[in-house]
């Protein structure tokens, strides 16, 4: 048994960023790999050492008893920071380099576990209702057409642009979708649909959104003057939005959950020609209900902010001085008792700065 337990303690492991908080000492073999796989790469070891190989039920039952392992890690489970870090621990030599390295890391992850108790915690209080709690993300691109002609892989595509928006209220997921030829996929498109979602779907005052910290996309001055001007506006119910922003590597999200149904889903459809074919696509890939609502935008549906932003200040400094990062922002708040304020924080602990926007 010793044996056993030495030669699975060989096999490389590494941490999951998405399931640390349900599962802290889980570790994940390669996946591709599987017991019986592991076993007999055991039994070759045995013959090599010319040892007694024991039977498979009890190698499994050692494997299932002593180990907290799996063999099923998220493929894009990755986190560049948390990589530099243990790369850069792994060569380190001195041993206040190393604390300071091991410092770094804890801070990095707290702040990532903080965020995603976050939304685990918003999830459970808007069971009542009391207000909407949203997460956010673009999907990849989808090229049209998709086609099994080799020569298509030499030709331009067209490509089909998904915002996949999931109310945690009532698990339901919508998708936004428009090609190129209609509009880009930057931060104006993002929020053009998040108008149109708000304008349709959301009824309480208070709105809690989730979403990565793409500052092309999501954590930058355009959408933050929209929420300004969704609260302040009588257009809408929402008073109050909070912006919470996930930390890079560790943004795992249920619309991601969403995108690999569509993914899945596509294989059975083996020759897309025209845009309109993936929201057959996507109408088709969830088969268990609430089913994906679709929103097929249209040229006037999409909005620009450039009257908002000619009118406001993209301050650099807060009214105390500090300067503002917007690389380093967790959450922005906007309410509609302090109009062309936003309030904000670098982490989700930190108490709330203002910076006025006008």
């Amino acid at each position: 048994m010793k044996h056993i337990e030495e030669f699975i303690k060989q096999i490389p492991t590494y941490e999951s960023h998405y399931s640390r908080q349900k599962n802290r000492n889980r570790r994940y073999l390669a996946p591709d790999l599987n017991i019986c796989k592991l076993y007999n790469l055991y039994k070759s070891k045995c013959t090599t050492e010319n040892r007694k190989i024991i039977s498979e039920h009890v190698f499994r039952k050692i494997f299932n008893e002593h180990f907290n392992l799996s063999f099923h890690p998220p493929h894009q489970d990755t986190c560049k920071t948390c990589d530099q870090l243990d790369t850069r621990m792994k060569v380190c030599t001195s041993e206040t380099a190393m604390g300071q390295l091991k410092s770094q890391l804890e801070l990095h992850q707290r702040k990532a576990d903080s965020a995603r108790q976050g939304l685990q915690v918003d999830t459970k209080m808007c069971e009542d209702n009391s207000y909407t709690v949203l997460t956010f993300d673009l999907q990849k691109t989808l090229p049209t057409p998709v086609l099994s002609t080799g020569i298509c892989y030499y030709k331009r595509q067209l490509w089909t642009y998904n915002l996949g928006v999931h109310c945690m209220n009532n698990d339901t997921g919508f998708m936004y979708v428009w090609d190129e030829s209609q509009a880009s996929r930057g931060p104006e498109e993002i929020a053009s649909a998040m108008i149109l979602h708000i304008e349709n779907h959301v009824d309480t005052e208070r709105l809690v959104l989730y979403s990565d910290c793409c500052g092309g996309q999501n954590r930058n001055i355009k959408l933050a003057l929209l929420w300004n001007y969704v609260v302040q506006s009588d257009n809408f119910k929402v008073t109050e939005i909070d912006h919470k922003f996930l930390v890079s590597g560790h943004t795992y999200l249920p619309n991601d959950q969403d995108f690999g149904l569509i993914e899945k889903n596509k294989r059975f459809h083996s020759d897309i020609y025209v845009p309109d074919d993936w929201i057959k696509v996507i109408e088709t890939a969830k088969k268990k209900s609430p089913q994906f609502v679709i929103k097929r935008m249209k040229n006037e549906n999409f909005i620009s902010t450039k009257d908002l932003e000619a009118n406001s200040v993209n301050r650099k400094k807060t009214g105390d001085g500090e300067k503002v990062s917007w690389m380093d922002i967790q959450w922005i708040h906007f309410d509609q008792d302090h109009p062309n304020v936003m309030f904000f924080k670098t982490s989700m602990t930190q108490k709330l700065c203002s910076l006025r926007l006008i």
